[in-house]
Formats: C-alpha cells, sequence, structure tokens
C-alpha cells in the first residue's frame, strides 16, 4: 500500500534541501573550496559557479529568510508551525525569483512552485492533513508532466533536435560543454541523432506514461534519473537533479492513484 506520508516528506525534503543548495549559490558560503566543489562539480579552471545573478536586495535577503525559515524545522513540528514556515519559505523564494533578472533555469521555477504547493497544502494541512497531502502531490506531478511536454513542444518543432544538431550546440558552449563528450558525439554523428530522437519521444510521451503505473512509469521515471544524473556531472546543471526528487514522488503517487 502506497504511504502518502512518506511520499510527501520525501519531496518536501527535497524542496528544502534545494532552497538550501540555491541559497548557497548567491551568500559568500559559494566561494569556499568544499562549496565550489560541490556546486559546480570540480575544483580546476573549468568548475564555474554561476556568476550572472546580481547582488541586489532582494537576493541578499532570500538566503536569510529561507535559512531561518529551514532553520524552523528543528523546533517540534505541529501543523500551525508548519504553515508558519511555509509561508517564510514562500517569501524568500519569491524574493529569489524575483531578484533573479536573467539566467534563471528550471529548477528556479521548479522550487518556485513547489513554494507555493507546500505553502497551500500546509495551510490546509491544519483541517485535513490527508486530503492536503495529496492535493500536495497531485500538483507537484502536473507541475513535473507539464515541465517536460512543455519542454517536449518547445524542441519538437525544431529540426536541429531531430538532426541533433542542437544537442551538440550545448556540448560545445564553454559554460555548459564538455569537451569529451562533444567529441564522442563528433566522431558518432548517428548515435547523437539517435539519442535527441529518444529524449524527444521519452519528453512527449510522459504525460502517457503517468496513466500506465507500476513498471511503466517506474521505467520512465528510471529514464528522467539517469538523463538528468548525466546534466549534473557532465553539464554541470545539479539543481534540476534535486527538483526531480520534488516532482517524481508526486508522479509515482499520482499514477498509482489513477
Amino acid at each position: 500500500m502506497i504511504n502518502i506520508g512518506e511520499l510527501y516528506s520525501l519531496s518536501v525534503f527535497f524542496f528544502v534541501f534545494l532552497c538550501l543548495y540555491s541559497s548557497l549559490e548567491i551568500i559568500n558560503l559559494r566561494r569556499r573550496r568544499v562549496v565550489r566543489i560541490l556546486l559546480a562539480g570540480g575544483n580546476g579552471p573549468d568548475a564555474r559557479l554561476p556568476s550572472h545573478l546580481p547582488y541586489d536586495r532582494q537576493l541578499k535577503a532570500a538566503p536569510i529568510v529561507i535559512i531561518f525559515g529551514t532553520s524552523l524545522l528543528l523546533l517540534p513540528s505541529g501543523p500551525f508551525l508548519t504553515a508558519g514556515i511555509a509561508t517564510i519559505l514562500l517569501a524568500g523564494n519569491f524574493l529569489m525569483f524575483n531578484g533573479m533578472r536573467f539566467g534563471q533555469e528550471g529548477s528556479d521555477h521548479v522550487r518556485l512552485y513547489a513554494a507555493a504547493f507546500f505553502f497551500i497544502s500546509s495551510v490546509w494541512n491544519v483541517a485535513e492533513p490527508v486530503q492536503a497531502q495529496k492535493a500536495y502531490l497531485i500538483l507537484v506531478a502536473a507541475l513535473g508532466v507539464s515541465f517536460y511536454f512543455g519542454s517536449a513542444l518547445v524542441k519538437i518543432v525544431e529540426p536541429t533536435w531531430w538532426r541533433g544538431e542542437a544537442l551538440m550546440r550545448a556540448l560545445s558552449t564553454s559554460l555548459y560543454g564538455h569537451p569529451l563528450l562533444l567529441s564522442l558525439f563528433s566522431a558518432f554523428p548517428r548515435l547523437t541523432r539517435q539519442l535527441s530522437v529518444a529524449l524527444l519521444i521519452w519528453e512527449i510521451t510522459f504525460p502517457l506514461a503517468i496513466f500506465f503505473a507500476g513498471n511503466y512509469i517506474l521505467l520512465w521515471m528510471a529514464i528522467g534519473l539517469l538523463f538528468h544524473l548525466s546534466v549534473a556531472l557532465f553539464m554541470r546543471l545539479p539543481l534540476f537533479l534535486l527538483s526531480i526528487g520534488i516532482m517524481y514522488p508526486g508522479i509515482y503517487w499520482t499514477s498509482l492513484s489513477l
């Protein structure tokens, strides 16, 4: 039997962890060697931390608000305290998102939406805990499916994705590229096209997979985990890997509940 509480807690854990992780990109801890290794995947000249974040007042305040909110999780839990924490985290994430004038990625949107869903469910949790958790899981599942399907709709009309050229361009950039993969794909262009087409098919069929519970949805999520792990390791974009920790528990529960 599916334990709704455990899946809900797992998703919220990854949401809180993503909030703290993102905060490290803004505050001065990001300059320390150990954090540089964690965030950028290395310590050499090619290990770049995001440098596009403007340090305006909202971005200076956001990590403080988020860290204060998460520190309250150390107190004895209760529905009213959780609702208060959710309110603080929503405010912190709104400040962070609004302060990023450019350079936003998918994980920034996931974090903001998850903050709103966590706030809604936490307020509802005061009266109806189980229904609130169900609503949260459905919302994050819808978020995950829409992200994949929306991404596929953008790619599917571009011939460069069908030919594998778009994938090659991404790997050839100085910020997100990887020389080893670029050399491999250049030597095997047919493999590049096949991987690019497979990615399109996987994304466009994700909404359908959620209706086929059991091994089907687990297979689609396993492919997603492998894909995002590869992106985190080779393209130095680790934050969406944490984002699937928010969405996949909801996707799994929703699939088995349909």
